[in-house]
This record gives structure tokens, sequence and C-alpha cells, in this order.
């Protein structure tokens, strides 16, 4: 390099300068603590003999009696008698994991496989492989793969042959990568209830700029009901309703798993429709453009970054325009604003409505099973006050679900920076 031979083959980074993001909320905030990673493959099948142990492990393991689940942390920590179960199976493993830490570790990985990793939520699989799908924009991250023995793990409960275990070179969050760039900025249409956040992290300010033209979008009546059954009746009649009259339909919902029911309820009824989720990554854009047809219904997952304009056909101004169906509330409200943007672009007409049932995920994760039940019970009674708690306890979850995802983002943080001022020198 000295002498002016530069490598020539594949491409080269400039340096850190200058970056524009595009659905800057979405990389800078929703994805931030995301690790860029550079690995390579391990081929060891002592990794996959200690995954096969601590997966029988695991399965011979009794719920609270043997392990605990949290489900609103998304934790299994095992009891005295688990523990000691595990320790009298270290004989079976690899020599390099017959340590009580590392056994532990990996019958935790298949316990959190089981309970908190499903097919069609967070992830797909293809071609005999587990893809993992990123829940914020719902695509697949075909290069990415969980690490300490999860994404083994997940392999095991499918059923399908183990992948070779990958070695972490180095790493670093997404949001600490972007604060190396001395100019940075980014736009996106959901910035306003991040500012805080954007400025404390990042020191940028949000600027608004008006939109083309006056938005004329309608927000109707959020629906509440007790069970997923009810609401999942309501959804159809109402996607039944205006199909009928031509008005296109546009449900955003939050899951693979979700999508497909839906899709199975609406072919029950005889109701033609298309289905963009991960699994149909490659029809995206053209499913999404002929989503403002007349009498189109269209179910899609998270609808952050799709990159493809909706347009209305003839005649569907005159009825309304697109509706949006929230089926689900998401883990943030900046989500929400995601899908609802869809419809009413560019001073057209439309309208968004949300549907919430006390069985939806985000409020199960936050809230005791007891008081929803007691809610959704009061809910499909019609008691008077029922819907003034559902709205209650929905926004409740919402934030605490927002506020765990900042803590987590300034754990990181606090976590780069410690190692900025901990390491004797500087690159």
């Amino acid at each position: 390099m000295l002498v002016g031979d530069l490598p020539s083959a594949g491409p080269v980074m400039r340096g850190v300068h200058t970056v524009l993001v595009d659905e800057a909320d979405s990389v800078l905030i929703d994805d931030s603590v995301t690790p860029l990673i550079i690995s390579r493959k391990v081929r060891q099948t002592t990794v996959h003999d200690a995954v096969k142990v601590a997966y029988d492990v695991a399965k011979g393991l009794k719920p609270d009696r043997d392990y605990d689940v949290n489900y609103r942390k998304r934790e299994v920590a095992l009891t005295r008698s688990g523990e000691q179960i595990v320790r009298s199976a270290l004989t079976l493993m690899p020599p390099f994991y017959r340590t009580s830490e590392r056994a532990r570790e990996l019958v935790l990985q298949a316990l959190v496989a089981k309970y908190f990793y499903s097919k069609g939520v967070e992830y797909v699989i293809q071609d005999q492989k587990v893809v993992i799908i990123d829940l914020p924009t719902g695509r697949l991250k075909k290069d990415s793969t969980w690490q300490h023995g999860l994404h083994q793990a997940v392999e095991m409960k499918e059923g399908l042959p183990l992948s070779d275990a990958a070695e972490t070179m180095a790493s670093m969050s997404f949001q600490n990568f972007f604060r190396l760039f001395p100019r940075l900025g980014g736009l996106t249409g959901t910035a306003r209830k991040a500012e805080p956040e954007f400025w404390r992290i990042y020191r940028l300010q949000v600027v608004r700029i008006p939109t083309n033209r006056p938005c004329i979008r309608r927000i109707l009546r959020t629906r509440y009901f007790g069970t997923l059954a009810r609401k999942d009746a309501a959804v159809v009649k109402e996607i039944h309703a205006l199909k009928q009259k031509g008005q296109p339909v546009l449900v955003g919902v939050g899951s693979v798993s979700a999508s497909m029911r839906l899709s199975r309820l609406l072919d029950a009824e005889g109701i033609v429709h298309n289905v963009l989720n991960a699994e149909k990554h490659d029809q995206e854009a053209a499913i999404v453009r002929m989503a403002g047809q007349k009498g189109a219904v269209t179910i899609a997952t998270n609808m952050a970054g799709r990159g493809t304009d909706i347009r209305l056909g003839a005649g569907v101004r005159e009825i309304g325009g697109l509706q949006v169906i929230a089926y689900e509330r998401m883990d943030s409200a900046r989500t929400d604003r995601q899908l609802e943007g869809r419809a009413a672009r560019q001073g057209d007409p439309g309208s968004m409505r949300r549907y919430v049932a006390m069985e939806d995920d985000l409020l199960i994760r936050a809230l005791p099973k007891m008081v929803l039940a007691r809610v959704g019970n009061l809910l499909d009674l019609q008691v008077p006050g029922g819907r003034i708690l559902a709205v209650w306890l929905t926004q409740y979850a919402q934030r605490k679900s927002e506020h765990r995802g900042r803590s987590q983002r300034e754990g990181v943080i606090r976590r780069d920076r410690w190692l900025q001022d901990s390491l004797p020198f500087r690159g």
C-alpha cells in the first residue's frame, strides 16, 4: 500500500464522513442495538454433540419444578432441582462443555427456543434452514444466525440438520457505528415521538417538513375485544363489508403466523386476498403496488421501508380510498404510525382502524393474565367502563414496551462509553 499497490477486488469503504439514513427511526432507533458482526463458521462436531445433549436434558425438565418461565422478560431460570439435573448430565457432555456454566447455558437456550422462538414469528424455514425474520421490517435476514447455541437449539426444535457455529471476530452496535460519522442525518415520517432519543444518543435535532398536500386521513374508532376469536371474527366481517363496497383494504399484522391465520379465515369466507410476509419477500413490490386497486385485500407484516407507493385504482377515491386495518398494536407507537401512514398519501382519501384483543402478545407480555381475563369479560359483556380499562391497559403495555426498548438502547450506550474509557489505547 505504501508504494501505491492497493487491492482492486471487492468494495472498499472510503471512510466515515457523511451518511444519510432512510427510515431513520427504524435504523437508528429500532435496530440500534443490533450488532454488526464479522464472523466465521467453525466446524466443531463437539458443539453439535453438546447441543443435542442439552436439548435432551431440557426435554426432561418439568416447568414450575425444574425451571421458571418469565414471559414478560422472555427469560427462563433453572430452579435448584433443575440445576441438579444439569450437573448430573455433565458426564454426557463433550469435554469442553463439562462445566456447570457451559452446560447450563445450552440447556437454557433450548428452553428459550421452546418458549420464545416460534416459526412464523421470529424465523421461517427455507431449504431445511432456519432463516431469521427481522421483526421491525418483517424481512428475512438470510446471512444472520443467533449466537451462543440458540440457533442450533432452534434447529433441534424443528428437527433440522445442525449448522456450524459462528465465531465472532469483531462486533459493533448500529448506534455506535453511526455515531462515528461526523455528519449524520436521515429522514422518516415517524421521527417526532423519538425526538428526545435522537438528541440524547446522536445529538440530532428533528425538523418537521410539511406534507406536500394536506392530509385528509380519517382515524376510525378503535375496537376492543376480550378474545382473539372475537377480534378475528370482527376483522373478517369488516374486510368482507369493505370488499363488497369495492374499497381496498390493507391489514397490518405483527408476525408471519398471524398473517397466515388471518389468511385461512379469509379463505374460509371465500374472500380473495394477497399475503405479504417474510416468506413472500421476492413478491413484495408487486403485492404492495396492487394494494390500492378496487376491491383488493392485502395482508402484510410490518410495513416500515417497503419502498413501493400504493397508488389508488380507478374509482377508489370516490368510495373513500385505501382503508388500513391494524390487526394489533405494535411494541411502539412509532411502528403503529408507520402502518397508519400507508393510507391517505399525497392528499388522497383514506382511513385507519385499529383492533385490540386482551389476548394480544403486547398485552400478555406486560400484564398479568388474570387482569386481562377480567377486562376481557367486561368487554364481551359490554359492561360500562370496560372499554376505558382496555384503552388504559393497551396504552400502559405499549409504554412499558417502549421503556424496555429505551433502557436496552441506553445500556448499550453505557457499555460502549465504558469500553472507550477503559481501553488503554484509541483507534
